[in-house]
């Protein structure tokens, strides 16, 4: 009774304030504000977007809710997960790297797209990508016109088959206007997050000599044993003068 109550009263509110309205309860699709729409995050259909396990995109915006202008699409991108080199004859396709780094293959040109980068890929011509090693990359697709949402949902089909179909999700793709060319021959340009190893402050090896002698010419021999393995401990983090920030300035 009480979602009665409250379904009611907030189909009454937005009739009042003229606004189109679907009910929050739906939680699988954008909110309709006047005509334009507001896409929670979370909401979107998801589907399986290639061969490889867990492999899933999620539909944020179609062509049905775009008057067929384009098709919005997100998903994370697992380390050593990409396409097949592939062409597109009916759409443009538009990347943006949310987050982590992706290595990207556009007609002759291999090159690394790090978080904030955007791709432009031309219809007529080849592409991939592939996730090297970052465990967070996360890719927005653009897809203008509108129409790959029909291929994908076909082909999604297919590849949560066992035994997965090769030939029949590449004549799915043919029929949407996309030419695969199987897997490309990837080279290595080094695109991998740098990690950097923390590091202790560099401490002045000269610096260090005075406080070890200071130490064993005075206290008492267990006091003496203790500062000993603390320096011994500093030791792998000593750098010569010349390399402190002190020596620099």
């Amino acid at each position: 009774m009480c979602h009665v109550i409250l379904a009611v009263g907030f189909s009454f509110v937005c009739l009042m304030h003229s606004v189109s309205c679907v009910m929050a309860l739906d939680q699988d699709q954008p909110i309709n504000i006047n005509g334009s729409l507001f896409i929670e995050p979370g909401v979107g259909k998801s589907f399986r977007a290639l061969a490889f396990p867990n492999a899933t995109r999620t539909f944020k915006l179609r062509g049905n809710q775009t008057g067929n202008l384009f098709t919005l699409i997100e998903g994370k991108i697992l380390i050593g997960e990409g396409p097949k080199l592939h062409l597109h004859h009916n759409e443009d396709e538009t990347f943006r790297i949310i987050s982590g780094q992706v290595q990207f293959i556009i007609g002759n040109e291999t090159f690394c797209a790090p978080a904030g980068s955007v791709v432009y890929g031309k219809r007529g011509i080849q592409m991939s990508f592939r996730n090297v090693d970052s465990p967070d990359a996360y890719v927005q697709f653009f897809f203008s016109p509108s129409g790959i949402e029909n291929y994908f949902d076909e082909v999604s089909a297919v590849y949560t088959t066992v035994p997965y179909d090769d030939n029949k999700a590449n004549a799915i793709a043919n029929k949407y206007g996309m030419d695969m060319f199987g897997m490309p021959d990837w080279k290595d340009i080094g695109c991998i997050l740098t990690k950097t190893p923390y590091r202790g402050q560099p401490v002045d090896i000269w610096s260090c000599g005075i406080i070890l002698t200071t130490i064993l010419t005075g206290s008492t021999l267990i006091i003496k044993s203790v500062y000993f393995i603390l320096f011994l401990l500093e030791l792998p983090w000593i750098q010569p003068s010349y390399q402190t920030p002190e020596y620099k300035r």
